[in-house]
């Protein structure tokens, strides 16, 4: 294996031109660079930055072939380096960017499903994937959050179990297609919400002294965008009027969501929000789950400097109301109600 900076331009440019008509070759190619061999070495940081300039260097050499080439092999790489440097969200995108490549080049889901595909819905199950003990990490994490929104009472009676088969179904594949387009960030975002937080939690304690909680803050604050967004791109209803805010949302989809219609969400402050966690049941209903993450949303989403301190119990508690208020959109307003 050669480092591509060690080839004159002029030949790489030669060798990008003739991937850009070569399928066959694409792949040869993109993997006779060392960022390869760092990423099954273990030096995850270096394949992802040589990788990344290997990528920038193309892409300033022709872009019109760049453009061209098929660039799965690269990205779906790039994804794993991240992944294992616990960079998800970079992880995510370029596994997204992979998935892009194999569309274009005429992969579909249900036919012949790539490996970035494999990944963005989390089908630990299949084969012929490099990167499958991370697909089944990923899925059992969200299996396992399945399994707490599914024991959490206060579900509209005609609303199924969720399982990963049905929100796959109606949720991360339609996500996919050219017809829900505006899905994409959403079902990345779930991902990507879910998997940051074992790692963001496993770090809460190695702190002993009081200072920035940046990290927990925006993750938990991103999660319950998310929340917001899934009711605002929802498929069932849609509310009438400019400017709407969340609680408009969530009165909307009332009756859907098993809320009331005044569920108190505003004029909440971080410190106010943790002494009332203290008093929550273990068994956590969901029209508590939705009422903390509207409360949640409106504090972080304002002020990032609330004279507080996090531990985990409360990081963990607040995560799971999150994504379980996520999962209670999708099981209610995305996933068909049983008849």
């Amino acid at each position: 294996m050669s480092k591509y900076y060690d080839l004159p331009k002029e030949a790489l440019a030669s060798m990008l031109k003739h991937c850009a008509t070569d399928r066959e070759a694409t792949e040869a190619f993109f993997n006779n660079f060392l960022y390869v061999k760092h990423l099954f070495s273990g030096n995850y940081s270096m394949a992802l930055d040589q990788g990344i300039e290997l990528l920038d260097t193309l892409q300033g050499i022709d872009n019109d072939a760049y453009r061209q080439v098929h660039k799965g092999t690269p990205y779906y790489w790039l994804g794993t380096a991240a992944f294992l440097m616990h960079d998800y969200q970079t992880a995510i995108f370029f596994y997204d960017a992979a998935l892009s490549e194999d569309i274009r080049a005429g992969a579909r889901a249900d036919k012949n499903p790539t490996p970035a595909m494999h990944f963005i819905l989390l089908e630990g199950e299949k084969l012929k994937q490099a990167a499958k003990s991370l697909v089944q990490d990923s899925q059992a994490r969200l299996q396992a959050q399945i399994q707490i929104y599914n024991g959490s009472p206060g579900r509209p009676k005609d609303v199924q179990d969720l399982t990963v088969e049905n929100l796959r179904e109606y949720f991360l594949r339609l996500a996919i297609s050219p017809d829900r387009e505006n899905w994409s960030t959403l079902s990345t975002s779930l991902i990507s919400f879910l998997l940051e937080w074992n790692y963001r939690n496993t770090l809460l304690d190695l702190r002993v002294s009081q200072g920035t909680s940046e990290p927990f803050f925006t993750h938990l604050f991103k999660g319950c965008v998310l929340f917001e967004s899934l009711l605002r791109s929802n498929p069932v209803i849609i509310p009438q009027g400019n400017n709407l805010t969340l609680i408009k949302y969530l009165q909307a989809s009332r009756v859907e969501l098993n809320i009331p219609n005044d569920i108190p969400i505003g004029n909440a402050d971080l410190p106010t929000i943790m002494n009332d966690l203290e008093t929550v049941d273990d068994d956590v209903r969901l029209e508590t789950a939705v009422q903390f993450t509207g409360k949640l949303r409106n504090s972080l989403g304002h002020n990032l400097g609330w004279p507080t301190t996090l531990n985990k119990k409360l990081y963990q508690q607040l995560f799971q109301m999150v994504f379980s208020s996520c999962l209670h959109v999708l099981a209610c307003l995305y996933i068909p109600r049983t008849p």
